[in-house]
C-alpha cells in the first residue's frame, strides 16, 4: 500500500478524498487527528527548541587579609616567570626557591619522633649464626605498647615510660649495609658471640608452637624442671610454660592479635 501511494497517483488523490470525507462526518477521527497533530508540533517545537546554558554560580570563599598578601606575594614573585623546568617531575622552578629538604632538616624534631631504637636480630630460621640490624622509630614501638595494654589483659598493668632514653648498642657504622654483614657472618661469630650465644643460635626443633627451643639439649634440662620451651633471650631467666598463664600469645602478639585465639 505505501509503494502503491508513492507511485499510483490515482490512488493517492482517492486516499486523500476519503481522508477529507472521513474528517468533515466522523467527529471521533477529527478528534485523534488534532490530538496527533497537537504531539508532532510538540516534537517539533522541541527539537528545535535552542539550547541554553546557565551558568551556575560557584562558592567564592572568604578571603581574609592574610590570604590576600599571600596570594599577592605569590603573584609579584611569579611575574618574573620560570627559570627551567625538571625533566624529571616536570616540576616549574622558580629563582630564589625554598629547598625543602634543607629546611627540613634544619628545623627541631619533636623528641617522640627524632629518637630511634636500634635492634638486633640473632637468631634466624635459615642460617646459623645469621645476624642483622634493624632501625626503629621509638614513637612506632610505644604506639604499639599502648595497643598491646588496650587488646591483651595481662598487659594491663605495665607502665610505659614514654620519656626513657633508647641506647645504642651497635659499634659499627650505620652505613653498613645487610650483604657485607652477611659475608662477615663467619668472622662476627667468632670474635664477637660468646659460647653461649652459639649454643643460644643453633638450631632448634620444629614443634606446634611458637616457642620453640634452642635445641634437643636445652629441651632435655628444662623438662625435668617443668619448662617446657622458653624464647631465645640473651641474659635473661627462663620463664615457667605452665607457670604465666597465656605466655605464647604474650610472646607473640602478631600469631595471636586479640588474645583469645590461644587456649
Amino acid at each position: 500500500m505505501a509503494r502503491r501511494y508513492n507511485t499510483d497517483a490515482l490512488a493517492r488523490s482517492k486516499k486523500k478524498e476519503y481522508m477529507v470525507r472521513r474528517y468533515s462526518t466522523d467527529t471521533l477521527f477529527q478528534k485523534m487527528m488534532k490530538e496527533y497533530m497537537v504531539r508532532r508540533y510538540a516534537r517539533i517545537k522541541n527539537k528545535n527548541k535552542p539550547y541554553i546554558r546557565y551558568n551556575q554560580e560557584t562558592h567564592q570563599p572568604l578571603v581574609s587579609k592574610a590570604m590576600e598578601s599571600a596570594i599577592q606575594a605569590f603573584r609579584c614573585k611569579i611575574q618574573q616567570g620560570l627559570t627551567h623546568v625538571c625533566t624529571v617531575c616536570h616540576r616549574a622552578l622558580f629563582p630564589d626557591q625554598v629547598k625543602v629538604e634543607s629546611t627540613v632538616n634544619s628545623l627541631p624534631r619533636p623528641s617522640s619522633e627524632s629518637q630511634l631504637l636500634q635492634v638486633k636480630l640473632k637468631r634466624h630460621v635459615k642460617f646459623k649464626g645469621y645476624q642483622h640490624f634493624h632501625t626503629v622509630n621509638m614513637h612506632n614501638v610505644l604506639a604499639a605498647l599502648s595497643k598491646l595494654k588496650a587488646v591483651y589483659s595481662e598487659y594491663r598493668d605495665i607502665s610505659i615510660r614514654e620519656t626513657a632514653i633508647f641506647e645504642s648498642h651497635l659499634d659499627e657504622e650505620a652505613d653498613v649495609t645487610e650483604k657485607q654483614q652477611e659475608v662477615d657472618v663467619a668472622k662476627q661469630d667468632k670474635q664477637q658471640v660468646s659460647v653461649e650465644e652459639k649454643d643460644e643460635l643453633g638450631p632448634g626443633l620444629t614443634l606446634d608452637t611458637c616457642m620453640q627451643p634452642p635445641d634437643i639439649g636445652q629441651e632435655i634440662l628444662s623438662y625435668g624442671e617443668g619448662i617446657f620451651s622458653i624464647a631465645p633471650a640473651q641474659g635473661q631467666k627462663p620463664v615457667g610454660f605452665f607457670k604465666i598463664p597465656k605466655l605464647e600469645a604474650m610472646a607473640f602478639p602478631v600469631q595471636f592479635p586479640t588474645g583469645t585465639e590461644y587456649n
